[in-house]
């Protein structure tokens, strides 16, 4: 059950190209580190993250006066 096939893993790879970009833009610019978006490939800790941004102020929105 844990043997993956060639075809399997492709197929996770490319979902994974397709998820990370649009998410990575996102998080850039809220003002953060696109590199943040990896966190949303890691269950569990995707939900921590997802909490800390929502609650966070954003570098992005931060008042300059």
């Amino acid at each position: 059950m844990g043997n993956l096939r060639m075809m399997e893993v492709i197929l996770l790879l490319s979902l994974f190209g397709l998820w990370i970009p649009p998410v990575a833009m996102i998080i850039k610019k809220a003002g953060h580190s696109p590199f943040w978006a990896l966190l949303g490939l890691i269950p569990g800790v995707n939900l921590v993250a997802l909490y800390v941004f929502a609650f966070t102020q954003w570098p992005s929105q931060k008042s300059s006066g």
